[in-house]
């Protein structure tokens, strides 16, 4: 007689009515982009030269290297599983690591070319041909001459994360063992420290290569000490202090007697810094932003306000079109013993809008329609007349709100989740969605009815933003994506570029082209405008487009992955900087392009979350858009399917840091006193050069402070938005600055966007966009009264 197993927990019903009080787990996306890589003809082609090479046959070698960098030249080669660059600087890169041997063979036939271009670029000022010499001509004699030419004409023109590329890339002895520049590498030891000292030293003295993925000139004769001094002087001027103090002992460990003439006399290179460095932690702060003319106030997605002075009035206020809630695609897995696990679908979410102001316009997004409004009464500047809300008195502080009962403490109830569990059985329920396990286990003899979970577990609330504003403005024109159906029912996308100050003139637009899509904010500037692109005609692909800004003539399109799409809605967001493109794809790839030509210099896949396992308990994040943004030194990345914030080295696409505590922030909101500032369900304050969390609020679960909608950056202020408040730090110190602002006095609660206004602060809620300034009410004008006529005027008729 066979005895019957005790059967397993079952899952029998899950009712999630109050839903939004978890911290949701992304959907499984389906969505997966791939680096388009070189064919299988030149993998052939590569085997057969590196048989050359271990064969000693230099001469061949070197002929076969350098037709194939002219043929295959901007083709992607897997460099390491997860990074990617141009043929052409992979033969660099291959040249480079060759004996002297072969290295002379090759400068032979290299040299005269490349020399020519130095020379040329030096007489002329021209950086053009001076990259050439290090794009085709990298392990030449004048490769690490031009390098140094081009550092110093970044550096000379502010482009400071330029200038530190180049640089890195000029000795190996700039770079620690496990590949970092020692201003990152050196932020987690203590060079007092004798067996550091002694490390770092030998790493200095001997100059070798760290990584098979380091881009690094051979044998330069610049002494290393003026490499280490200009990379303190450009950590200096991005007020990277303490990443500049780094450098500086490096370059004293290195050669504390070099000399170097500054300011037109020979001069100690490092007491000459020490001093320098001294005296730049007195400089002002960089100009901060008037406007907020794009997606994060400019097109690094890192803008900084001018400060705020008091907020207490609201100055003007109007309704709002409501946008639509949506069913999120999140899903939370509800797993009982391991063994049996069923999706839960969240609850609808609300989304805010993003608006845009510059000078003379604040422009809001209405229904798939741009309206204009007069930044100082917010009326519409053009279109139907209005008459907004009058302002008040905004009520401060509001501490009271503190003391409500919030909603994310209540304890989960039996409407949010009902087992059934067999008599005596006992079960795990495991909530995917944090940075630990969090497990409820249920007890019980016959619970045949909902089991009510206590507050075992606590939720988090979750807000779907608005996807990125696809518009930007430059002067007076507002350019924006748009999009009809065809006779084909297919969307055609476009790029249409309105006069603010001609009530809305068309004055250019651009098409996308039949099965393109273009798929986020322009980037545009005095020359160009940048866009990025959905290629369903070439078979799934994202690109990158350049136009004339004038004419919206085309100049380049640049293919940098093919992707298969889910139909998600999808918002990619170009990021740029010092001559550069940045995107990611939100599909497991980040490229870098230049924008003067559309060659993809870098790519490269990272780690993604897998909620596909149902006992993967990875620290996984709501976020519904990933973004990056161009920090000093840094290319910060938050992609929406990573479990982790991490940066880049702009220029190579190396990793300096990868911080996993942050995998709930879903904002990326700019540096400010020399920390990257970040928000999601907490406020995060990082170091940008070594990804160390440095303040975090709150610092408890306890506190029923949820973070909720994007904030802002202004001087050295952080405004915060949560569901009920908006709360103001100090980046600096991380104290609140001021009393918060109540969100249920602003026509609401839920969250809020926040956008710089001149001197104001516009905050959109889910009903209304508000200012608040320091300015009373813009008082509606009352009309003059009728005149009444006199007994004596003549009829009417008469002047018919």
């Amino acid at each position: 007689m066979h005895r019957l197993l005790p059967l397993p927990l079952l899952l029998l019903a899950s009712q999630v009515l109050a839903f939004e009080e978890f911290w949701p787990v992304p959907p499984v996306s389906t969505t997966e982009a791939r680096v388009l890589a070189v064919t299988s003809n030149v993998e052939r082609e590569l085997a057969q030269i590196d048989t050359l090479v271990e064969a000693g046959a230099w001469g061949e070698a070197v002929d076969a290297l350098l037709r194939l960098s002219d043929e295959s030249a901007d083709e992607m080669l897997a460099i390491t599983d997860n990074y990617y660059l141009p043929v052409q600087t992979a033969t660099g890169m291959r040249i480079a690591r060759w004996p002297a041997a072969g290295l002379a063979v090759y400068r032979q036939r290299a040299d005269a070319a490349a020399r020519s271009l130095y020379e040329r670029g030096i007489r002329e000022r021209d950086s053009q041909a001076l990259a050439a010499v290090v794009d085709e001509y990298f392990a030449s004699s004048a490769g690490d001459d031009a390098l140094l030419a081009l550092a110093d004409m970044a550096l000379e023109a502010g482009r400071t994360n330029e200038a530190r590329g180049y640089l890195l890339q000029l000795s190996a002895a700039t770079l620690a063992p496990n590949g970092l520049p020692w201003g990152v590498a050196l932020g987690e030891l203590d060079l007092e420290d004798n067996k550091v000292r002694d490390a770092v030293l030998a790493q200095v003295t001997s100059a070798k290569v760290p990584t098979d993925s380091s881009l690094v000139y051979p044998d330069t004769d610049i002494p290393v000490a003026e490499i280490m001094a200009r990379l303190a002087m450009v950590s200096i001027r991005e007020r990277a202090f303490d990443r500049a103090a780094r450098e500086l002992a490096v370059l004293q460990l290195a050669d504390p007697t070099a000399e170097a003439t500054i300011g037109g006399r020979q001069a100690n290179l490092a007491e000459a810094l020490t001093a320098t460095l001294q005296a730049a932690r007195e400089w002002p702060a960089a100009a901060p932003l008037s406007d907020w003319p794009t997606f994060g106030g400019n097109a690094a997605r890192s803008g900084v306000a001018q400060s705020f002075g008091d907020l207490s009035q609201v100055e003007w206020r109007r309704p709002l079109v409501e946008a639509p809630t949506r069913v999120a695609q999140s899903q939370v897995l509800i797993n009982l013993n391991e063994r049996f696990a069923r999706p839960v679908a969240m609850a609808p979410k609300q989304l805010f809008v993003y608006p845009l102001f510059a000078g003379s316009a604040v422009t809001i997004e209405q229904q798939g329609e741009w309206l204009a409004l007069d930044p100082q009464t917010g009326k519409l500047l053009y279109g139907e007349t209005d008459e907004p809300l009058a302002g008040e008195q905004a009520d401060q502080p509001i501490a009271r709100v503190e003391n409500r009962n919030n909603p994310v403490q209540r304890p989960l109830g039996q409407a949010q989740l009902q087992l059934r569990v067999q008599a005596g059985g006992r079960g795990g329920v495991i909530i995917q969605n944090g940075p630990a396990q969090q497990r409820i286990i249920i007890q019980g003899r016959a619970v045949n009815g909902p089991v009510v979970l206590g507050n075992a577990i606590r939720g988090f609330q979750s807000t779907y933003l608005q996807p990125v504003p696809p518009a930007a403005i430059s002067g007076s024109l507002l350019y924006h994506v748009t999009s009809e159906d065809s006779r084909t029912g297919a969307p055609q996308y476009r790029l249409e570029a309105t006069d603010l100050s001609a009530e809305g003139k068309l004055r250019l637009q651009i098409e996308a082209g039949e099965g393109r899509e273009f798929s986020g904010p322009p980037v545009v500037t005095e020359e160009h405008i940048y866009l990025p692109l959905r290629d369903a005609s070439a078979g799934g692909r994202i690109a990158m487009a350049c136009y004339a800004r004038t004419t919206g003539r085309p100049l380049w399109h640049s293919e940098v992955a093919s992707i298969t799409a889910d139909g998600a809605d999808q918002s990619d967001v170009l990021v740029a900087g010092e001559g550069m493109l940045y995107l990611s794809t939100d599909a497991g790839v980040i490229v870098a392009v230049r924008a003067s030509d559309g060659r993809v210099m870098w790519a490269r896949t990272y780690k993604r979350w897998n909620s596909i396992k149902p006992n993967d308990l990875s620290q996984v994040t709501s976020r519904q858009h990933g973004t990056a943004m161009f920090a000093p030194g840094a290319l910060v990345c938050m992609p929406s399917d990573s479990p982790s914030l991490f940066a880049l080295d702009p220029v190579s696409g190396r990793t300096l840091w990868v911080n996993d505590q942050a995998w709930s922030v879903d904002q990326l909101l700019g540096v400010a006193a020399g920390r990257l500032i970040a928000s999601g369900r907490e406020l995060w304050m990082i170091d940008p050069a070594t990804g160390q969390t440095e303040f975090q609020w709150p610092d408890s679960p306890a506190a029923g402070v949820t973070g909720s909608g994007r904030g802002c950056l202004a001087g050295d202020e952080v405004f915060w938005p949560t569901e009920r408040s908006i709360h103001v730090f100090s980046a600096a110190t991380g104290q609140q600055t001021r009393n918060p602002i109540a969100l249920d006095n602003l026509g609401g609660v839920g969250g809020a966007n926040l956008i710089p206004c001149g001197d104001g602060l516009l905050v959109a809620t889910k009903k209304e966009l508000i200012l608040l300034g320091d300015k009373p009410p813009v008082a509606p004008k009352t009309p003059p009264a009728e005149p009444k006529l006199s007994q004596s005027l003549p009829p009417t008729d008469i002047y018919d």
